[in-house]
């Protein structure tokens, strides 16, 4: 029987929510203001 690890998967997307929002993004804007 196929058990899914709830807490990793959690732990898992609220990390990558955080990874998105606090380096994708104001990665994105330096880039952004970096080439304009």
């Amino acid at each position: 029987m196929h058990t899914v690890d709830w807490p990793a998967l959690c732990r898992l997307f609220l990390e990558g929510i955080i990874f998105n929002r606090y380096v994708k993004y104001p990665f994105l804007i330096r880039t952004m203001l970096f080439v304009y």
